[in-house]
């Protein structure tokens, strides 16, 4: 039942909403009690939760904390051009103001550099193969374990042909 489906996911997505906001307000509540904070190292949520990063990056201002944005490979250059100019705007005061900005994608340093002027600080996020042993293990059943948002630019189709290959 697609209307069913549809019930449990906006249920699912509203409960997620609830949990990140009540989780942002347990950072900033800690931030206010805890003196000995000297960093805060925030991954961005993007869409409406910005308006709350921005709430912390003043908050880590006024108390002397230094704050480090990580923009994780997604959607931040899809939003920014998408959103309002009061999104961007918003956008561009967090890179302005941040004391250091972590970017998991290349893509986004002439991005950063272009829209404020600074340059951001390249921490991929993935797993170096050349360093791991490899050891070929026959088996009858590849099996896939993926964590992530399922969209198309994350590449799980590919990932699911490619098992298919190797099963052949």
């Amino acid at each position: 039942n697609v209307t069913g489906l549809s019930y449990k996911a906006n249920t699912f997505k509203k409960l997620k909403a609830a949990g990140y906001t009540l989780g942002f307000f347990g950072i900033l509540k800690a931030v206010l009690k805890n003196t000995n904070c000297p960093i805060v190292h925030v991954t961005a949520l993007y869409k409406h939760f910005m308006y709350f990063e921005i709430l912390l990056l003043l908050l880590c201002r006024v108390r002397g904390i230094k704050f480090i944005y990580d923009i994780r490979a997604g959607s931040a250059k899809i939003l920014y051009k998408k959103k309002s100019w009061i999104y961007r705007s918003g956008f561009k005061y967090i890179l302005a103001k941040s004391d250091m900005i972590l970017v998991e994608g290349k893509e986004y340093i002439p991005f950063i550099q272009e829209l404020v002027g600074r340059t951001a600080n390249y921490f991929p996020n993935y797993v170096d193969v050349s360093v791991i042993q490899r050891n070929i293990i026959s088996c009858d059943v590849i099996n896939l374990c993926y964590i992530g948002r399922v969209v198309r630019d994350k590449g799980v189709s590919q990932a699911i042909e490619v098992c298919a290959l190797l099963n052949d």
